[in-house]
C-alpha cells in the first residue's frame, strides 16, 4: 500500500498559482494533481463527495463517473426542470468541457480535481495542503472558510456516458445545477415572503 503523499497548493486571491513551490498555469497544475491521483488508484472517477472532518480539514472521496450523470439527472428531475432546460444546462457548460478535453484533460479524474480546487479557493490567498491516500484525498486549511455539505439524491437507472466529454458535461452540470437551484429556490422564497408582506399590509 502506498504511503500518504502530501502536496501543497498555493493560491492568490482565489486563483491556484503553484504546487509544491512550482509556479504552474491552471492546466499544468491540474495535470500534476491528476498524475498523482492515478498513482493512488483514482482513475475513472469523476464526482467529488466532500465532508468536514472536524479538525480544520475537508475530505474528498472520488466516486465513479457514471454516478455523476445519474445524480445530475436526478437533481434535474427532483427540481421539476423541463427536459428542454436539461439540454440548455448541458449546452451552457459545453464550451468549458470542450476546453478541458481539447487541453488534454480528458480523464474525468482531472475534472474532479478542478472541482476540489474551486471548492477550496474561494477568495483564498495562501497555501492549502492536499494529502493523497489510496482512494481519497484530504485537504487541510487552518480555518475553513465555510462548512461543506454533501447533498444526496436517489438515482434511477441511466445509461453510462458514451465518452469523456459526456462525463465532463455531466460533472459540470451536476455542480453548477445544484448551486443554481438553491439560488432559484431562495429567490422564490424571498418573493413569496414579499408578496405575503404586501398582502398583510392591505
Amino acid at each position: 500500500m502506498l504511503p500518504p503523499r502530501m502536496v501543497m497548493l498555493y493560491f492568490e486571491e482565489g486563483r491556484p498559482v503553484g504546487i509544491d513551490e512550482q509556479r504552474l498555469n491552471f492546466v499544468k497544475l491540474v495535470g500534476e494533481l491528476n498524475k498523482i491521483g492515478l498513482q493512488y488508484g483514482l482513475p475513472w472517477k469523476a464526482s467529488v463527495e466532500s465532508r468536514p472532518t472536524g479538525k480544520g480539514e475537508i475530505e474528498w472521496n472520488l466516486t465513479p463517473g457514471v454516478d455523476v450523470l445519474r445524480e445530475a439527472m436526478c437533481r434535474l428531475r427532483a427540481a421539476s426542470v423541463p427536459p428542454r432546460m436539461h439540454q440548455e444546462l448541458f449546452r451552457f457548460n459545453a464550451q468549458l468541457a470542450e476546453d478541458i478535453v481539447r487541453g488534454g484533460l480528458h480523464n474525468t479524474t482531472t475534472v474532479a480535481y478542478i472541482n476540489v480546487i474551486r471548492e477550496l479557493c474561494v477568495n483564498v490567498t495562501g497555501s492549502v495542503e492536499l494529502t493523497f491516500y489510496p482512494g481519497f484525498v484530504r485537504a487541510s486549511r487552518p480555518k475553513p472558510d465555510r462548512p461543506v455539505t454533501v447533498a444526496e439524491a436517489p438515482c434511477g437507472h441511466l445509461p453510462p456516458p458514451k465518452n469523456a466529454l459526456d462525463s465532463v458535461n455531466a460533472l459540470i452540470a451536476h455542480n453548477v445545477v445544484g448551486q443554481a437551484f438553491r439560488t432559484e429556490k431562495q429567490m422564490r422564497e424571498h418573493y413569496n415572503w414579499q408578496a405575503d408582506q404586501c398582502t398583510k399590509a392591505f
